[in-house]
């Protein structure tokens, strides 16, 4: 039983991602002791207690080895305050469906013929049980994705590409956009910046200037042209998301009114009912830069469609339920322009050696409008090129865009396109200020600033504005991480009502807010009679 129980759990959570192997942990134990336990011929009761002894030396093991040899083994990323809770619930339902079974499959039970149905039944339930928390499994706290980054963070030198993604991600999510960028998101031990490439190619710099245009000239052109144009994102670039909002007004005045994004978990009815972003929105939705991307949707009145593929095994069974999806869609509003927000490659309009058609080539195909497809370049660690491409293209204070966008470019971001799969690149600025004190955006026209002080010693702690009145779950209109010793901090939010939030490690933390007049004084709060502390500080 013990090594079924550890075998198996451990190959299903080896391969599944970190977010889902606490429940691939449960499902796993839960069904392999329910068949165990209807196949072995011995008595109810010295099955039972092999089932509880097994079960226990089991969770013990996994502890260990989470201690020991692999801090994600079995059930990923759980912080350590939630790491026993877990396991406990884990070994209760195993050995709960495990008795179940093991009493009905006694021989001399009367039951015992049925223990195929009931294995069957049980399994049905832990199925309908798993698949909410499943869909659901990507909302959590900021507490919790706070302790998420410090354990990341302290694994990094040992981390494959997944979790250098993941940490990248969080990172720019808490306002940490330099950072995200800091270190490679490909490999752990990856060439050293010294000996990589430092020029962009001959080939790529001919023509650079005459090919760069201003963003709001172009974008106008293609919005005025096209049905259907697709813009990529890299998901750990929140600028890329920021200038996508920026693009939605001119879409809409050329009569786009329907806007599609990669992994929304909701529909668009749903979040449009609601009126704003929450965690179980999307996945990349944490990200305040795309939570104001979809307030910006909704104030012009776009039709969101979320098209993501829930039942995907591998590549081209997701790029062809996802192009499915949107292509619905397209037929069902004839004559609809759309803008489709996707990641990296689901962009590229002609196939790849090896992989073959992604979701922009096989919407053409399956539509016969030729997608438009804009490609955002990224200040990345793995590209020591891009200085020289914002230098080319003249992208110090404003995206420039690149039509036809040059060929020849080395870095890793860009070597995989292939030939004419994008028609436009877009290029940002260098990152110029330094967080949580110096964090003024490109586009700040119109926005306002929100400058503060932490006064406690306390970190690390997230500083968050929040639209008054939305709930705990609601994302921000900006955040930023205050690492150890950090003090000032800037936010930068649209001009609306809002509410100062402070989360840590352990959760939300009640706090006063002192104003004056140029910046917000944020200290612990102290319940007395009569009051009670608040984690939120609101202006109107």
């Amino acid at each position: 039983m013990i090594v079924a129980q550890l075998v198996l759990t451990g190959l299903a959570t080896h391969f599944a991602s970190l977010s889902v192997r606490p429940l691939a942990m449960l499902s796993m134990t839960v069904i392999s002791m329910m068949v165990i336990a209807a196949l072995l011929g011995t008595s109810r009761r010295p099955k039972v207690t092999a089932i509880i002894l097994s079960t226990v030396i089991s969770v013990v093991c996994v502890y260990w080895w989470r201690r020991l040899v692999d801090p994600w083994g079995f059930i990923g990323s759980v912080p350590a305050s939630l790491e026993i809770p877990v396991l406990g619930v884990s070994a209760v339902l195993t050995i709960l469906f495990g008795t179940v079974v093991a009493s009905v499959s006694d021989r001399n039970s009367r039951a015992y013929r049925f223990r195929w149905a009931f294995v069957v039944v049980l399994l049905g339930l832990v199925i309908a049980g798993l698949l909410p928390l499943s869909s659901g499994n990507r909302r959590v706290s900021t507490a919790v994705q706070l302790q998420h980054v410090l354990q990341l963070e302290a694994h990094l030198d040992s981390s494959g590409p997944f979790e250098r993604q993941l940490l990248s991600f969080w990172l720019g999510v808490f306002g940490r956009g330099a950072e995200a960028q800091a270190f490679s998101t490909r490999s752990a031990k990856p060439q050293d910046r010294d000996e990589q490439p430092t020029e962009v190619p001959a080939e790529a710099e001919m023509g650079m200037f005459s090919r760069a245009v201003g963003w709001r000239q172009a974008i106008s052109e293609i919005a005025a042209r096209e049905r259907i144009v697709i813009i990529m994102e890299a998901h750990n670039a929140t600028q890329h998301r920021e200038w996508i909002e920026q693009t939605l007004p001119i879409f809409h005045k050329a009569g786009f009114s329907h806007y599609a994004a990669e992994t929304l978990g909701e529909a668009g009815d749903a979040v449009k009912k609601r009126g704003f972003p929450v965690e179980t929105t999307g996945v990349y939705v944490a990200d305040p830069r795309f939570g104001n991307l979809l307030r910006r949707a909704l104030e012009f009145d776009f039709a969101i469609h979320e098209y993501e593929a829930h039942l995907a095994s591998d590549i081209p069974q997701r790029e062809e339920q996802q192009t499915q999806t949107l292509a619905n869609i397209i037929a069902a509003n004839p004559g609809c322009k759309m803008l489709i927000h996707v990641g990296y490659a689901h962009a590229f309009k002609q196939p790849v050696p090896g992989i073959g058609k992604w979701m922009a080539a096989r919407l053409w195909e399956k539509t016969g409008i030729e997608p438009y497809c804009i490609y955002q370049g990224n200040a990345e660690y793995d590209s020591p090129n891009y200085p020289r491409l914002v230098e080319l293209a003249g992208a110090t204070d404003e995206p420039k865009m690149l039509i036809p966008p040059p060929l020849g470019l080395t870095d890793p971001e860009f070597a995989g396109i292939p030939a004419a799969a994008i028609d436009a690149l877009v290029i940002h600025p260098l990152s110029k200020g330094k967080s949580p004190a110096a964090r003024k955006p490109v586009f700040s026209s119109g926005m306002t600033q929100l400058s503060g002080h932490w006064l406690e010693s306390e970190w690390p702690v997230v500083v968050g504005a929040y639209r008054t009145g939305e709930p705990a779950d609601a994302i921000a209109l900006d955040q930023v991480m205050l690492r150890q010793g950090e003090s000032q901090f800037e936010l930068w939010i649209p001009p609306q009502p809002y509410e100062l939030r402070v989360t840590s490690t352990a959760g939300v933390v009640a706090i006063d807010v002192e104003p004056d007049q140029t910046e917000f004084r944020l200290r612990r709060a102290v319940a007395t009679q009569g009051r009670q502390a608040t984690n939120v500080h609101s202006k109107n």
